[in-house]
């Protein structure tokens, strides 16, 4: 097993390379009855915990109100989370020109790839560099607010929601050139 806490970044191509990653959670929630279960009202919460990321807690609540037989209106709010694959983290993969590489120690000084294009076509001019750096990569994290009615008029059938989303931390990709300069 290769201690793999201190390195930037791993050659995962090592033979016999061992990456652990261990990762648990616990959920708990609760729902009960008013109005003569008219209105009904659920709570959960979630906390999740990576070896790599800090604890993650994830609440949701809802409201459901029935005032008929044929109408039902809800609320609710909710967060969910999503832990870095083991790609995302540890991946070093050398495709020749390029490198495919994880980030769970971030990276210093890298460079645009517009930046380095410039710098290439302008005779090697080094002032037209735009370095940047990357934090290491952090869980991604929603929560969204949904609002719906479901019911029934004559023979018309409605089910409407709307619902709203917020991000943080979304995992996508990062293209940037790391230069001997």
């Amino acid at each position: 097993v290769i201690d793999t806490t201190h390195l930037s970044v791993i050659d995962t191509t090592i033979e016999d390379l061992v990456i652990t990653n261990n990762e648990y959670g616990v959920y708990a929630g609760y729902q009960r009855d008013f109005l003569s279960e008219t209105l009904k009202f659920s709570a959960s919460a979630r906390m999740d915990k990576n070896q790599n990321f800090d604890f993650l807690f994830s609440p949701a609540a809802s409201i459901v109100y029935t005032p008929s037989e044929k109408d039902v209106l809800r609320v609710s709010l909710s967060s969910a989370i999503r832990n870095p694959t083991l790609l995302n983290q540890y991946m070093y993969y050398n495709v020749g020109r390029a490198k495919l590489v994880g980030n769970i120690n971030g990276y210093e000084n890298l460079y645009t790839i517009e930046s380095v294009y410039a710098a290439l076509t302008s005779g090697r001019n080094q002032d037209s560099l735009v370095s940047f750096s990357l934090d290491p990569i952090k869980p991604e994290e929603v929560k969204c607010l949904e609002l719906g009615y479901r019911g029934v008029f004559k023979r018309l059938y409605i089910d409407a929601s709307y619902y709203f989303n917020w991000y943080t931390n979304f995992i996508g990709f990062v293209t940037g050139a790391d230069l001997f300069v």
